[in-house]
């Protein structure tokens, strides 16, 4: 019959707890420290709400009341102290008062994305004609198995379009109570990483590699390739996706978390720079493009970054990524080309409207050589 929330209900308790107390101590110098002990505590734990700030008046009046009646000097000197303690936290809970701010769910409101995925019914996307192959399946579980893992941003703006966002946005005061965990800050993404490496001059002249030894392997290139679409393909970045058309906090996928652009090679005589990665763009054109620019892809901004026809080298690798490979590679004596495919996993699926494991996109890589002291430049 009447909408009593469990704050208020815990601070009618305790304020009856209070006004019991003299009836089991005897003197008012007990008495003033019992209160002011339990009132102490309380205020810690909970917001300095409407509930809590009628608590501190009548434990602070009640305390004045018993401790001026009382002739011990033992109980003035714990009024005093009381009274000290409950100005310093009264004036520590009003100073950390929040100011009024937006509630987080208009902030972050729910938002359709089938605008911006249009292309995907334009591209006709259909299931692959072939089985994939054991590497492509392999590749795809251990994808949705690191994408899977649970999510403190998802989880937050899950909770604030449940609801409980209003307690969060509606509480006043401090306290562990207060649901600190739902602070605002948990919902920034970071910054995108640093640049890459920049390529080595053309004019370099390298020694020749001693051997097979001196290139990288597969599963280091791979391992590459994984870290980069990871830190694209961030699922903290998706937000709160209730369906397609009801998504907050979403963010264009774009680099999250920085990349180790160096690669050793196995004997670790020979070092390989990371120096360029691309975007590969299979449904938005009408032909595969590479979006040519020398930042780390940001899907947010590409609509300014002018692209180019796929490389020979780029071509025959993308036919193999569609069911048969994860990654192709291309070694040369100072320069290692790779493509590797961004498929739609599971999490990815929650938006795009695509068979799984359909290949979305690709990144194309060059790694360079690292120069030694054996290789010379050539005027």
């Amino acid at each position: 019959m009447f909408d009593i929330d469990r704050a208020t209900v815990m601070n009618l308790v305790v304020i009856a707890i209070v006004l019991l107390i003299p009836c089991f101590w005897k003197t008012g110098a007990r008495c003033s420290a019992g209160v002011a002990a339990i009132a102490g505590i309380w205020l810690l734990i909970q917001p300095a709400g409407r509930g809590p700030l009628a608590f501190l008046l009548l434990a602070f009046a009640t305390m004045v009341g018993l401790g001026l009646r009382s002739e011990l000097a033992a109980s003035r000197r714990v009024l005093a102290g009381a009274v000290a303690a409950f100005l310093v936290i009264g004036l520590t809970a009003f100073s950390r008062h929040p100011a009024p701010r937006t509630p987080m769910a208009d902030r972050f409101p729910l938002l359709s994305l089938a605008p911006r995925l249009e292309y995907e019914a334009r591209a006709q996307v259909a299931e692959p004609k072939e089985p994939f192959t054991a590497d492509v399946t392999a590749a795809m579980t251990e994808q949705d198995q690191r994408m899977a893992p649970w999510n403190e941003r998802v989880a937050i703006l899950r909770l604030f379009h449940a609801g409980v966002h209003r307690r969060f946005d509606e509480t006043e005061g401090f306290g562990v109570s207060r649901m600190g965990e739902l602070t605002p800050d948990k919902l920034v993404l970071p910054a995108e990483p640093d640049p890459l490496p920049t390529e080595p001059p053309d004019t370099l002249r390298y020694e020749p590699l001693a051997g097979p030894s001196d290139v990288p392997d597969v599963k280091r290139l791979q391992g590459a390739h994984v870290e980069a679409r990871d830190s694209f393909l961030w699922p903290t970045a998706f937000g709160y996706v209730r369906d397609r058309e009801h998504v907050a906090g979403f963010a264009s996928h774009a680099f999250r978390r920085p990349l180790e652009p160096r690669v050793e090679s196995p004997r670790g005589a020979v070092a390989w720079n990371l120096t360029r990665l691309q975007l590969v763009s299979l449904l938005k054109h009408e032909t595969p493009r590479v979006y040519e620019s020398g930042e780390l892809p940001n899907m947010e901004r590409l609509a300014a970054v002018p692209t180019r026809a796929l490389t020979d080298f780029e071509q025959a690798a993308l036919l193999q990524l569609v069911t048969e490979r994860d990654v192709v590679t291309e070694d040369g004596p100072h320069r290692i080309q790779m493509l590797g495919s961004l498929r739609a996993s599971k999490a990815c699926q929650q938006c795009h409207e695509v068979p799984m494991g359909t290949l979305l996109g690709a990144f194309s890589y060059v790694f360079s050589r690292v120069p030694d002291e054996r290789d010379v430049a050539v005027p």
